[in-house]
Order: structure tokens, then sequence, then C-alpha cells
């Protein structure tokens, strides 16, 4: 069996500029968040969390009513549970999103979601880079080719939408998660095993994965068939 073939490795500089440009995201989102108690998408992500650390919060209904009524006991299942809603603290059926969240706040607090927030949007760009390495690993200009993904992870995390996108959104985890089960599949090495773990944590957070079942299951019979006909093409 022959070794797997590896993208090409550009010039070391071009790791530094999409490592800066990286943390340069993620310092900027840092200031940008908006939370964690605002809106709607808190009700399902950072108000959860925050009741699994045994930290109350509220939201008031446009009415001045009260949005949970739970008595938070300390402790788990217990502060999983509200009876007024889905049966879950979150105003979602999923608990996923605030799962992830809950350790973020339980280590740094507020803080944490911030960071939680600022870290997903940061891996975007070099996960879109290593995703441009995958599908072009033989590519005679790797300059151009890194500069190509660096510039295209930009524009993701830069675009209008996740801009005004403020505050923990599960559509953000599922982007960042989305984009490295795509980094696992195009690896020549093949690791199925933390795909699979991947994309099942992404799947737990938006359902609306699953679509993409049959789509992963061809990629993994097919293997490297794919790259080999697209270069033969080229």
């Amino acid at each position: 069996m022959s070794e797997p073939k590896l993208p090409s490795r550009g010039p070391r500089w071009l790791d530094w500029l999409v490592l800066a440009a990286a943390a340069l995201t993620f310092a900027l989102c840092l200031l940008r968040f908006d939370g964690p108690a605002r809106g709607y998408w808190d009700t399902y992500i950072t108000a959860p969390a925050m009741f699994m650390n045994r930290q109350p919060i509220d939201f008031v209904r446009h009415d001045g009513s009260s949005a949970y009524d739970i008595q938070l006991q300390g402790r788990l299942p217990d502060d999983l549970v509200d009876r007024g809603g889905f049966g879950i603290i979150t105003r979602d059926q999923r608990i996923g999103p605030a799962m992830t969240a809950a350790r973020a706040f339980a280590h740094f607090g507020q803080l944490g979601l911030r960071g939680l927030y600022a870290l997903a949007l940061a891996l975007c760009v070099p996960l879109a880079v290593l995703i441009i390495r995958q599908i072009l690993p033989r590519s005679e200009a790797p300059v151009l080719r890194d500069l190509s993904g660096l510039a295209s992870g930009l524009l993701l995390v830069w675009n209008p939408w996740l801009i005004t996108l403020q505050r923990l959104n599960a559509n953000l985890f599922a982007l960042t998660l989305a984009l490295a089960v795509l980094v696992l599949l195009l690896d020549a090495r093949r690791p199925w095993l933390i795909a699979g773990v991947l994309f099942g944590v992404l799947a737990g957070i938006r359902n609306e994965a699953i679509c993409f079942v049959p789509a992963v299951t061809w990629w993994m019979v097919a293997g490297d068939g794919w790259r080999d006909a697209a270069w033969r093409v080229r």
C-alpha cells in the first residue's frame, strides 16, 4: 500500500500569515461579542450554560413576564429540567450548543463565552486554508493556493451576515464543525473515526446535518478516486 500523498507545503511565512490572520480575527471578535443575555439565541445557549453552572439568569418578555420559572438545585440533571417549555431549560429542543458553552462558562465565566465565540470564528480561517490545500495537494503554485484559501477564510468570517451575528449561535458552531469535518474527509490519511465523532457533534448541534450522511458515505466509499479524476480533467 502506497503512502498517502500529503499536500505540498508553501513557504513558512504563509503559515505565519494564516496564524496572524486567525489571531487578528480572534482579537476583533472578542471585542465584537454582544451578550450573553440579549435575545432569543441566548435563551437556548448562554442561559442554559449558566444554569448548568448554578448561575441564575432570567429574561423578561415584552409583556413583562419572566421567561423562566425554575429553581436551581445546584446539581445535574435537576438543573436541566424546566416543566414550562420543552421539558429542558433551553427554549429549543437541542441542548448541544448549551452544553458546549457550559464548559467555557465553568472555567472562565462570561469571558469564556466571549472567547468561545471568538475561537469559533477564528478557527474558520486556518480551516479554509487546509481545505484548499487538501483539494489541490499537488498544486504547482502553493503560494497562490494558500493565499486563495486565506482569502476564502477571511471572506467567510467577515461576510455581512456573520458580522451582524454578535452572539453565540448554533449556526456559528455548525460552521466551524462543518469546516473541520471537511478537512478530515479530504485528508488522504482518511481519519474516519475522528471525522465521524465530529460529524456526530455537528448533527447534535444542527440536526439538519444528517442530510449530508449520503454524501459522507459516498465520500468514504469513493476514497481518493474523485481527486485523481479531478486532476486528470485538469
